[in-house]
């Protein structure tokens, strides 16, 4: 139990932290970017539904839109840790891409993708949580400090993602759900 707990902490804080008993941590020594081993579904508080890499199978970048979860590589995301403290996410299909915003946009309404992962600042990542409401996190992409947001409110599959200035609509908030 302790370990599980250990684990969350040091993923969900992003964040190198004190090893105790048998849990691990990021060695020290360690630089560069290092991958989580566990996985994580993000479902948007708005609608139930989990984010989606959709339309895998055709070009780089590949649309990400709200789905209902089915357990799918497309619907759960590892982290790759940078020394800088932020994430990249990325999809657990064969495609491995990173969740990014297309172009590099700093523009509200760009569209949320997955490319090639390249470790630029648009495909870096915070998780910013607001005071009071500690089970949902925003998505705050490190190049344009806006966050992850449902293009339009609804809870039909395929509604895409776009980023918007953070306002604390449920549009906005994903529960972060580990699943090992």
């Amino acid at each position: 139990m302790l370990k599980k707990k250990l684990r969350r902490a040091i993923v969900t804080s992003g964040v190198l932290a004190a090893a105790v008993g048998t849990a691990t941590a990021m060695p020290a020594s360690a630089a560069g970017p290092w991958d989580s081993t566990t996985t994580t579904r993000f479902v948007l508080r708005h609608s139930g539904k989990a984010m989606t890499v959709n339309d895998w199978w055709k070009s780089d970048p590949v649309g990400v839109d709200q789905q209902s979860y089915q357990g799918f590589g497309t619907q759960k995301f590892k982290f790759r840790y940078f020394d800088d403290g932020l994430v990249s996410l990325i999809d657990t299909s064969w495609w491995q891409g990173c969740l990014d915003v297309q172009g590099n946009s700093l523009q509200p309404g760009a569209k949320i993708v997955s490319q090639g992962c390249d470790g630029t600042a648009s495909q870096k990542w915070t998780f910013d949580r607001d005071a009071g409401n500690l089970n949902y996190v925003y998505l705050r992409n490190a190049n344009s400090g806006l966050v992850v947001t449902l293009e339009k409110s609804g809870t039909t599959s395929g509604i895409k993602f776009v980023q918007r200035a953070k306002t604390g609509s449920t549009l906005q908030q994903f529960s972060k759900d580990f699943l090992g």
